[in-house]
């Protein structure tokens, strides 16, 4: 990738020049389509957890905001005039918490390349753009959140260096026993009681109190 962000990509029996440049707001439907795909893939796997939008598959407002915003940098990937990939990076601040070392850190909060696009190095050529910019912003280190079906994306992650820091676990419950509150005795009338103070000690994520 040459210091434009410019590279000579195969497709097909051709070559194609692949850009790497920063979203504007006249791309807002091609971003959209990128997101349209990723999205679809993501319902597939979870659909317990993702639904098809019955709007726009993000607002305007929020990929506006997305480009006004000093600590987000959203970059496409463009071969020729047509947009087939897309990063979404992040500056973030560790929590307030005296257990946490003060940082900040750069999460990627999207990375999507069209199907028919991958295994041509657009996916790296992204992350190499995210890591930049993180660089750029003071930032220093990098990180991101992959689901767990999404095999192909986590060895490609640690084909670029990325390693577990931690494991967010899920449980479905099939059925929930209600009959416990019909044969519960009436609740007493309220009463003034006390105030009652929680100490919170287990915050590092060390327990099961912050696992994420």
């Amino acid at each position: 990738m040459g210091a434009k962000g410019r590279a000579a990509l195969k497709v097909g029996d051709g070559a194609m020049e692949l850009t790497i440049r920063e979203a504007t707001a006249a791309d807002y439907a091609a971003i959209c389509d990128i997101f349209a795909e990723a999205d679809d893939l993501h319902r597939q796997h979870l659909p317990h957890i993702f639904q098809k939008p019955s709007g726009p598959v993000r607002e305007q407002e929020y990929i506006l905001g997305l480009l006004a915003d000093e600590n987000a940098g959203l970059f496409l990937a463009q071969l020729g005039s047509q947009v087939v990939g897309l990063v979404c990076v992040l500056a973030r601040e560790a929590p307030a918490v005296p257990t946490f070392v003060p940082r900040r850190y750069a999460t990627v909060d999207s990375l999507v390349v069209q199907q028919s696009f991958r295994r041509r190095g657009i996916g790296r050529a992204l992350m190499e753009k995210a890591q930049a910019w993180a660089q750029a912003q003071g930032l220093e280190r990098m990180e991101l959140h992959v689901w767990e079906f999404n095999q192909e994306a986590i060895a490609f992650y640690q084909q670029l260096g990325y390693e577990n820091l931690s494991r967010r676990m899920g449980k479905r419950l099939d059925s929930v026993d209600h009959s416990f509150i019909a044969e519960a005795a009436p609740m007493p009338p309220a009463r003034r009681r006390a105030p009652i103070h929680l100490q919170v000690s287990n915050v590092s994520g060390r327990g099961s109190l912050l696992c994420c």
